[in-house]
């Protein structure tokens, strides 16, 4: 059964590439289970998924429920024992060191390494993630070279020296742009990068590229 819920899970997961070699007759392989998800606004889709696998093991029955008030819903029904089967998870519904209360273990699905380490506990793996974001600055190398920029800042501060640079080669260039006018965006940032304005815990590394924003 727990291959059955890789496969579903693959489906359900942003990662298409993924994917679980079954060695059973999938036609012998029955049972029913409850998919609940919070995008309310998924619902052709997330059905579309449930069919097709349904009609890749036809014993198999997927009951989706769609909440409109997800957090409390799944909080509440995770503390009363009545979770779904399958189900989105953050820290808002359940902190993550109970998860081994709640979950079972999973290390044998293998549908990806990425993103691991926050659904694995005392080794174990309960859980994988819907998504990986890279959060990145892209730079111009060209106006950075003509700036007089030899090296890729490590520290916050050395980035501001760095902008300064680029201001003072011509001050027609905008140093630095971003899209953090929105709260979601400089919210998400200083979440997920705090560290980033600690001394020594900006840039650590540096990808080539080739594409138009090199």
């Amino acid at each position: 059964m727990k291959k059955m819920l890789a496969i579903l899970l693959t489906a359900l997961m942003v990662f298409p590439m993924f994917s679980v070699s079954m060695a059973e007759d999938n036609s012998q392989i029955t049972g029913t289970l409850v998919l609940a998800h919070e995008r309310t606004d998924l619902e052709v889709e997330l059905k579309k998924l449930i069919a097709d696998f349904e009609s890749e093991y036809p014993g198999v029955t997927v009951k989706l429920e769609l909440l409109a008030n997800y957090v409390n819903d799944i909080t509440l029904r995770l503390m009363g024992g009545e979770a779904p089967d399958l189900m989105p998870l953050s820290d808002s519904n359940l902190p993550r060191e109970d998860y081994l209360k709640y979950f079972l273990p999973q290390d044998d699905i293998e549908l990806t390494t990425q993103g691991l380490e926050k659904f694995t506990f005392d080794g174990v793996v309960l859980g994988y993630a819907q998504q990986v974001d890279y959060d990145c600055f892209m730079y111009n190398k060209k106006i950075w070279a003509a700036a007089g920029i030899e090296t890729l800042p490590t520290t916050f501060e050395e980035l501001i020296e760095d902008l300064e640079m680029i201001k003072d080669y011509d001050d027609s260039i905008i140093p630095l742009t971003s899209q953090y006018k929105t709260s979601w965006a400089i919210a998400r940032w200083l979440q997920n990068h705090d560290s980033a304005f600690l001394p020594g815990g900006f840039f650590n590394w540096a990808s080539e590229t080739e594409d138009v924003f090199s």
